[in-house]
């Protein structure tokens, strides 16, 4: 059985896709017993980094899990 989420956006000049994925990468980490980025082979934390272009944000998640400080991540992400 996979488990999956659908999201849907009515308000498209409020939607912040990248805050989205923050959100949903904490909501990861509250829902999986173990951090599911704290065991991310080398491979995937590399391509994770390449991806959302932030060592210091996997590092963060990594460490932190569902208590991460996502504001300094999305000061540098979101839109102004």
């Amino acid at each position: 059985m996979a488990i999956g989420l659908y999201t849907e956006s009515s308000d498209f000049d409020a939607w912040q896709p990248t805050e989205l994925g923050f959100q949903l990468m904490r909501l990861a980490c509250k829902r999986e017993p173990k951090n599911p980025f704290a065991a991310a082979k080398p491979g995937e934390v590399n391509g994770f980094i390449r991806h959302v272009g932030s060592e210091a944000f996997m590092r963060a998640l990594q460490r932190d899990g569902a208590r991460i400080d996502q504001e300094p991540s999305k000061r540098c992400w979101l839109y102004k």
